[in-house]
């Protein structure tokens, strides 16, 4: 897929020591935010451009069109086009993997503490009339049926019985406290779920060691650890339709 334009700009811009942001997400959010405070970040930087001797269109309407499509009467976006991962991005994005990768690991082991506990505490809503519809929040965003309680575990601030436990199967002594840790856990699962399902990362239920485990995508290529030909081809066909759904909503 070609380089998004607007982050050709970016790197060309940052390449000459021009006022930009660190972050490139940062840079597209500026330009593509709603309403006239978008509008005004982008008429700026033209004009700033044109007036330091860029090489820019020599209207603003061929700016626009070359940088941005509308998504709405009051809202544009950046043209489609690759941006290619932060350090931060991928930390996040490894963070998450390594969640999911223990937890099929665990899944298949059928020794997954915390998936007993949850599948308990989804069965006790059933038989009490508390199912769920949808999501239900935590104060700080996080999914709250993703923390369970194991009312045996030995609590050392309460000197009694009963932790809180996360997805990651550790435990919490409180129930804030396992819920602001959840809340950062479900936020790492998501962005790995999205880089996933737009192809920019294979699964890492397609990615297998030398043993036939699953492994994570940083170690493709180290130590016998692969990418299966499902998985390439899965990942291939994610990246066309996400292309294509952008395409189609432009």
């Amino acid at each position: 897929m070609a380089e998004r334009p607007l982050y050709t700009l970016y790197k060309n811009l940052k390449a000459q020591n021009y006022d930009v942001p660190d972050d490139y997400n940062k840079f597209e959010s500026a330009l593509t935010r709603d309403g006239k405070g978008g509008a005004d970040n982008r008429h700026a930087i033209y004009e700033n451009l044109k007036a330091q001797n860029f090489d820019v269109p020599d209207t603003y309407e061929r700016f626009y069109l070359a940088l941005f499509e509308p998504r709405s009467k009051t809202s544009s976006r950046a043209k489609g086009g690759s941006v290619p991962m932060t350090a931060a991005d991928r930390a996040r994005y490894l963070a998450g993997a390594q969640a999911i990768s223990a937890s099929a690991q665990q899944t298949m082991d059928n020794a997954g503490r915390y998936n007993r506990l949850k599948q308990r505490k989804l069965k006790q809503q059933k038989d009490f009339g508390r199912v769920n519809l949808g999501t239900h929040q935590t104060p700080y965003g996080g999914d709250a049926n993703n923390v369970v309680k194991d009312d045996f575990a030995y609590n050392p601030e309460t000197g009694k019985a009963g932790v809180y436990v996360t997805s990651d199967n550790e435990n919490a002594y409180t129930q804030n406290d396992a819920e602001q840790k959840q809340a950062i856990l479900d936020q790492q699962n998501n962005a790995y779920q999205q880089a996933v399902n737009a192809g920019e990362i294979p699964s890492v239920f397609d990615v297998r060691d030398k043993n036939g485990n699953y492994d994570l995508q940083e170690n493709i290529g180290k130590n016998g650890t692969y990418l299966t030909e499902e998985g390439a081809q899965k990942q291939f066909d994610k990246k066309l339709a996400d292309a294509y759904a952008r395409k189609k909503e432009s």
